[in-house]
């Protein structure tokens, strides 16, 4: 599903990502870890065709999605939820934030896909409210139901738990586990070890722009190695 080949990623000549290979096959649910500045979110970026286009960047190496390389931003099979989800927001009601990228492509169903994606998120009482008046795990909701409703393949979210009560944090990650049971490719950003141990089979650390390991996710974050590149051990592996 994904391919990444010697990917090489740089901002004003400074090395950010530093030739990383990567396969992620259809229907995995990865993890992503490393400390701040470690490369993270510019290799989502880079898969959803953010990075380098319209950006101060310059790509060498090549990333593939079912074959075909990334060659625009957002390609349609994916969906790339911001960690600020202020970011992404813009409309003046919920249904209308859902609506937009479907009525953009010209979808059908788009009131029953909406009226879908608004139950499925608990969003029903809120479908006429204005985002921006809405709690940050209410506008996080909101994303992720406009992901539910454009039904793309391939899922990337960037610390979707990230400044988020308990009871969200685990509401948004039952979905995350659902939509992996409904075959989608999903890889996330999370600087919470102990939700990668309780939800995610695979991890890879990014570490100072490198891919430094990959592999199952009670093996990848037991190692003395994480600490260094800044990431916590999960309390259930100490």
């Amino acid at each position: 599903m994904i391919r990444i080949n010697k990917l090489s990623i740089l901002s004003e000549k400074k090395p950010i990502l530093k030739k990383i290979n990567l396969n992620i096959k259809k229907g995995e649910c990865v993890a992503l870890v490393g400390g701040i500045g470690s490369g993270k979110s510019t290799l989502l970026q880079t898969i959803s065709g953010i990075i380098p286009y319209g950006k101060n960047f310059e790509r060498e190496g090549e990333v593939l999605l079912n074959g075909k390389k990334v060659d625009r931003i957002m390609n349609k099979e994916v969906f790339h939820l911001f960690q600020n989800p202020d970011e992404q927001l813009f409309c003046n009601t919920v249904k209308e934030e859902i609506a937009f990228g479907l009525k953009n492509e010209n979808a059908k169903g788009v009131e029953e896909r909406v009226g879908n994606a608004l139950k499925r998120l608990g969003l029903e009482n809120f479908k006429d409210k204005c985002p921006f008046d809405l709690s940050e795990g209410q506008k996080q909701k909101v994303m992720l139901a406009s992901m539910v409703a454009l039904e793309r393949e391939i899922i990337l979210l960037d610390e979707p738990s990230s400044n988020l009560d308990y009871k969200t944090s685990e509401e948004i990650y039952l979905l995350v586990k659902e939509l992996h049971e409904e075959g989608k490719t999903i890889i996330i950003v999370e600087h919470d070890t102990d939700k990668i141990i309780e939800n995610i089979e695979r991890t890879i650390l990014i570490y100072e722009g490198k891919k430094l390991d990959d592999g199952p996710s009670k093996e990848v974050l037991k190692k003395s190695i994480m600490k260094k590149a800044g990431v916590k051990i999960p309390w259930i592996l100490k």
